[in-house]
């Protein structure tokens, strides 16, 4: 699978979550406007606009839509504070994933998964100004 793709389906997944277990200020830090940056496979670094110069993710209280390449995708997210895990709920194959929030700001928000290769995956987001 190519990095182009593999970025692809990742927002994509970033679409489907639900939220329980939010603490108000994640949430409130969460619930805004994306743009993906940069990410890293295996600590090899891309740049997110070589692949989708207006790719975005908006996540609200409890949904998320996703724009990849002019596809919108809408779902549910949700948050485990305990854990600072950031649950994805895909809509269209109901498959979860999560991801471990490394960084969260009101401007930036980093975030680390495995995919099924074993491939370690880390995506850089900028809140959208």
């Amino acid at each position: 699978m190519t990095h182009a793709r593999y970025l692809f389906i990742t927002v994509l997944l970033l679409i489907g979550l639900k939220s329980f277990g939010q603490t108000e200020l994640t949430s409130k830090l969460i619930a805004k406007e994306w743009v993906i940056k940069s990410y890293e496979i295996n600590g090899k670094y891309y740049r997110a606009k070589d692949v989708d110069k207006e790719g975005y993710v908006i996540f609200w209280d409890d949904s998320v839509k996703s724009v990849k390449k002019g596809v919108v995708q809408n779902s549910k997210w949700k948050y485990d504070a305990a854990r600072k895990y950031l649950s994805l709920y895909s809509d269209s194959n109901h498959e979860k994933s999560e991801m471990k929030i490394v960084v969260i700001t009101d401007k930036q928000l980093v975030w680390e998964t495995t995919n099924a290769k074993g491939e370690r995956i880390k995506v850089f987001m900028f809140a959208k100004e």
